[in-house]
């Protein structure tokens, strides 16, 4: 068992990125390898970034031939980041002339290499830009970090507003970055946190950035702002914080298991776990954690939305924006 106070300051290295502002670029260590949350061990889908009416950038997951190899994929995945895949629901974050040269993967790094098209974007969605395809690219099993350039030329800022690109860009740059001061950016530690957000009938799971400040964070600290985060945009919703979810004990480690023990308020009516609060959990804790395997216990009785005596939770059996096109 490992121990129950887990340090994960490692996890939250400062990655300072400014959209707004021009400043140097802060390299950032490599992301720890843990599987990405948005496409969990699915052969037959492809995580693609798009915008919603509202400019939140929303992750989904499309149906796609399993059979193709992973720089075909990586094709796929930008030809549909700058099409817009439902014009009454989605837009894209790239632009239409954006199309990949090649995706070079090497040692757990994918350089992406675009075509000048890819420079033809609004300086407003720049930052925007960057955090799609960082997200997207990341969620192959074999890629942790990713850089850009046009033409076989590394970029190390954006051009029109000069956002930063370290040569290692990884999940912790966040995602949904809705601040622009500078306090709030610099020095500060980026926890990806799930919301919800309806469109048009239908309810997504949303990551959107929380930046905290302060030194070493444990489990204990994370598992509590997870719980207690309410978002800054009322287009998103945390069914965790709506239901006034709080921890009745420490959290425990067991193995690859996460062990957190709730109040009763995660409960519906059936004694089963609310669904909505239970996978914005699961899956921000994976995010930012790296288990794949959470116990959720209330007075010590394992609790899921199913209402089966399975112990755990496994994110790979939590189905994501999964949309057809």
């Amino acid at each position: 068992m490992m121990n129950r106070k887990l340090q994960i300051a490692y996890i939250f290295s400062a990655f300072a990125v400014l959209s707004y502002l021009s400043v140097k670029t802060i390299p950032i260590a490599q992301h720890p390898d843990t599987q990405s949350v948005m496409a969990p061990a699915a052969v037959d889908s492809l995580l693609i970034v798009q915008r919603d009416q509202d400019g939140i950038l929303i992750p989904l997951n499309v149906e796609l031939n399993s059979s193709m190899s992973e720089p075909e994929k990586m094709q796929k995945m930008i030809e549909l980041m700058s099409s817009d895949v439902d014009n009454s629901v989605f837009e894209s974050v790239l632009p239409a002339s954006a199309a990949l040269n090649e995706a070079v993967i090497s040692d757990r790094h994918v350089n992406l290499d675009f075509n000048e098209g890819f420079l033809a974007y609004d300086a407003k969605d720049e930052l925007a830009i960057v955090e799609s395809l960082v997200w997207a690219a990341t969620q192959f099993d074999d890629i942790d970090t990713v850089s850009i350039s046009v033409n076989g030329n590394a970029l190390n800022q954006m051009p029109l507003k000069g956002t930063p690109l370290s040569e290692n860009l990884d999940r912790r740059l966040g995602f949904n970055n809705f601040e622009s001061a500078t306090a709030t950016l610099h020095d500060s530690h980026n926890l990806n946190i799930y919301y919800v957000k309806e469109i048009n009938g239908t309810e997504y799971y949303v990551p959107k950035s929380r930046r905290i400040n302060g030194g070493s964070l444990d489990v204990n600290d994370v598992i509590e702002t997870i719980l207690s985060d309410i978002s800054v945009t009322s287009t998103l919703a945390q069914p965790l914080a709506l239901e006034r979810v709080t921890m009745s004990e420490p959290v425990e480690i067991d193995v690859d298991t996460l062990v957190i023990h709730l109040d009763n308020s995660i409960l519906s009516e059936e004694a089963t776990g609310k669904e909505e609060a239970l996978n914005t959990l699961v899956l921000s804790i994976h995010e930012v954690l790296g288990f794949d395997n959470i116990s959720i216990l209330v007075d010590g009785v394992p609790v899921n939305a199913s209402g089966s005596n399975e112990e755990h939770i496994q994110v790979s059996s939590i189905e994501v924006n999964r949309i057809k096109l």
